[in-house]
């Protein structure tokens, strides 16, 4: 069981490695405005990582309910209460999982940043277009946006 458990908390630390590694493929993605493909590919490899860490702590909780155990960080702990060769590998991977939280609240400032900079050029483009020709802006449906004029469209019927 024990062997089970440290082999467990090994890959666990084996995915935390790579899904830091996936968040600072994401952050430099981020800072960079143009690289969409790699946002795309390093969103993709952290849902990827996300899925297979739940499918290993699932597997975690059912060796520790098999030692008799609680499942999660407390059973955890208690296993590594009654087994100290699982310190180390615990410990490391409690320092993983902190720098993969850091990481993460790091690139959600980053994506909100960027979508207040986002919302605000929008605004301002928005703003300047009505006034400057307030009867050529349109709708997200293709019609115009001047009040009162209603039912012209840009797109071909």
């Amino acid at each position: 069981m024990i062997t089970s458990l440290q082999q467990c908390l090994e890959r666990e630390a084996e995915l935390i490695e790579a899904f830091i590694a996936a968040l600072a493929d994401e952050t430099l993605a981020l800072l960079d405005r143009k690289a969409n493909e790699a946002l795309i590919k390093a969103a993709q490899a952290k849902e990827t990582l996300a899925n297979d860490l739940i499918e290993l702590n699932a597997q975690r909780d059912e060796i520790l309910a098999q030692m008799g155990l609680p499942d999660g960080h407390a059973g955890t702990e208690q296993a590594v209460g009654q087994f100290p060769e699982l310190g180390e590998i615990w410990e490391r991977l409690l320092r993983l999982t902190k720098v993969a939280r850091d990481k993460n609240e790091h690139n959600g400032i980053l994506v909100r940043s960027s979508l207040q900079y986002t919302e605000k050029s929008l605004d301002a483009l928005h703003n300047i277009t009505l006034k400057v020709s307030p009867s050529q802006t349109y709708t997200a449906q293709g019609r115009s946006g001047q009040p009162g004029y209603g039912v012209r469209s840009i797109v071909a019927r």
